[in-house]
């Protein structure tokens, strides 16, 4: 009989379900039904997916395109981690979950898509984690959950998914630690709070899920740490906190939700620090703060909660001032002196009419300053950063000007940088160097030097040195205000003297095109030299002008030409001779600027280099 029921069930699965898979993946969803590509009918059959690894990922069977049947579902490791029936797409009957070690993780019934019936979760080393009921969806009854070690953690009871009647918490140890009561997923009745050693931490009322009635927390000593009275929600009537050596800390009364009344804060050696009071939480006249010794006190006055007149100061517990401020008819007024615990200044900023105006500067606790900044009625003037060696010695600075004003209002960098001695190094200004010695070198490593400059408010100033990559001595000169001024020379690359003079004025441009050498603003005498070592000409300077006598040698030493010139002009007697000392030309410079005279071999007036 039993064989004959097994062979009938097997006809029918393999009547009613092709035996080939299909990748769930090719199927196509159409109102809520799965079919296949170019298929009219709803999809009916086994389906499966995979993992990159090729291993099943998860399968089962669709009848009529819903989900119906046994589904099964693997990791990447072929490990099966869930099971369960569907009918027409829904979940329905036990579904069950695994660990990856292959434990349960959990057991739930299913009844058309909802959780129906008890529920089972587990932690991965076998022992229960939860356990509860579920009607129509929706937890319902007796709610119990457990440590990793087995002992319970919460007990509580469910009412059509929320939360109705005593919850019950408990440590590791078993210790009860709260003890609360819902009614309807709200908060109703009693709660109660324990610290691990079983001192009680927090003890109050709620009423439809807000607190309503005394309230009282502990520290974990047993002192009293707040008292107080809540009524629908709000604070209510007298309120006290403690410090945990029990001396009062802070005393006062509400009325609905607000500060009302004398308030009184005290230090923790027991003396005043503030009494006042307040009308509808808002401070109201006078106010007096005092010192931890008793004795020191000031007196602000205030209206609509807001300071008006007078000088407010405040302690640390260890005497120390840690604030004080000036108000006049309403607006802060001077300086307002912040502290660190130590003493050292932390803050100082500068008020006129309630606005920054002045200094405003920020130190460190070891009393570096890290930050100054300057305001004009309450606009950011100028700020700077400071940065420091770890013996103490500033390192740096970074300071902004701001200029301008609205659109136009731009921010200048100024970055400067000291040695450990406290020499300044550099001065940088929007990433140029603004003063100090500016070095750029040939190589990566700092070897071989390429220019030496020495900079000024920006400009060039004092001696400028330029080497060529060989290490040999290019330039070297003077500069004022940015301009070369005083003696330069001038070195060909073997080390040999090209020219020697001086400049006035001169901005460095108008290079000559073979010699590398300014044109603009030489003055008195100039001479240069052949790379061979001999002399090449002596030309003289006034004011940025040939004036005087020029003579121009060959390489050989044989004189090449001697003449005049006048305020940048040619005049009177030139004389040109052949690098073997034969004369090719003589003449002379007319007024006009024209040029007579006796030629030995070609008209043309010859063309002779010179600086």
């Amino acid at each position: 009989m039993k064989r004959t029921i097994l062979f009938i069930f097997s006809f029918f699965i393999s009547i009613g379900f092709p035996q080939s898979r299909v990748n769930i993946n090719v199927l196509i969803e159409y109102d809520g039904k799965m079919y296949k590509p170019d298929e009219n009918e709803p999809y009916t059959g086994k389906v499966f997916d995979e993992w990159e690894n090729w291993q099943t990922k998860e399968e089962g069977l669709y009848r009529d395109g819903h989900k119906s049947g046994l589904w099964k579902s693997w990791d990447e490791n072929e490990q099966l981690i869930a099971k369960g029936i569907y009918r027409d797409n829904l979940k329905h009957g036990v579904w069950i979950e695994w660990h990856i070690n292959g434990k349960k993780n959990n057991q739930v019934v299913y009844k058309n898509g909802e959780k129906n019936g008890k529920f089972i979760q587990w932690y991965q080393n076998g022992k229960k984690q939860e356990e509860c009921t579920y009607k129509n969806g929706a937890r319902n009854g007796l709610y119990t959950s457990w440590h990793n070690n087995g002992i319970k953690s919460i007990t509580t009871n469910y009412k059509d998914g929320k939360q109705h009647g005593e919850t019950i918490s408990r440590d590791e140890n078993g210790n009860i630690n709260k003890h609360e009561t819902y009614r309807d997923g709200a908060f109703n009745g009693s709660l109660v709070i324990w610290y691990p050693n079983g001192t009680k931490q927090e003890e109050g009322n709620y009423k439809a899920g807000v607190q309503d009635g005394p309230h009282t927390q502990w520290y974990e000593n047993g002192q009293k740490m707040i008292a107080g009275n809540y009524s629908d929600g709000r604070y209510e009537g007298s309120w006290t906190q403690w410090y945990e050596n029990g001396q009062k800390f802070l005393e006062g009364s509400y009325h609905d939700d607000m500060l009302t009344g004398k308030w009184i804060q005290w230090f923790q050696n027991g003396n005043k620090y503030f009494e006042g009071v307040y009308n509808k939480s808002d401070k109201d006249g006078p106010w007096i703060y005092y010192a931890p010794n008793g004795k020191d006190s000031s007196n602000l006055i205030y209206k609509d909660g807001q300071p008006q007149d007078g000088k407010k100061t405040e302690w640390y517990d260890n005497g120390q001032k840690e604030l004080e401020i000036t108000y006049v008819k309403g607006k802060i007024t001077g300086s307002v002196i912040h502290w660190y615990q130590n003493g050292q200044k932390k803050l100082v900023e500068n008020y006129k009419d309630n606005t920054l105006d002045g200094e405003y500067t920020k130190w460190n606790e070891d009393g570096k300053k890290y930050l100054k900044q300057d305001y004009i009625a309450g606009n950011l003037e100028k700020a700077k950063n400071y940065n420091y060696y770890d013996q103490g010695q500033i390192e740096s600075t970074v300071q902004y000007i701001y200029v301008g004003q609205g659109d136009n209002r731009k921010k200048e960098k100024i970055v400067t940088k000291w040695s450990a001695s406290g020499k300044m190094i550099a001065q940088y200004k929007d990433g140029k160097i603004w003063n100090g010695k500016s070095i750029t070198w040939w190589d990566e490593k700092n070897n071989k030097k390429k220019e030496e400059i020495t900079i000024s408010d920006g400009k060039v100033e004092g001696l400028n040195t330029v080497w060529y990559k060989n290490g040999k001595k290019k330039q070297e000169g003077l500069y004022k205000n940015g301009l070369m001024n005083g003696k330069w020379i001038y070195w060909w690359d073997n080390g040999v003297l090209k020219a020697e003079g001086s400049f006035q004025y001169g901005d460095g441009k108008s290079l000559h095109k073979n010699f590398g050498i300014p044109m603009n603003g030489r003055t008195g005498k100039w001479t240069g030299w052949h790379k061979n070592g001999q002399k090449w000409c002596e030309i003289n300077f006034k004011n940025g002008k040939k004036h005087g006598s020029h003579v121009n040698w060959y390489e050989n030493g044989k004189q090449e030409l001697n003449g005049q010139y006048k305020d940048g002009k040619s005049v009177g007697n030139w004389t040109w001779w052949y690098e073997d000392g034969y004369p090719f030309q003589e003449g002379k410079y007319l007024p006009s600027g024209e040029f007579e005279g006796l030629y030995f071999i070609t008209p043309n007036i010859p063309a002779v280099e010179h600086l």
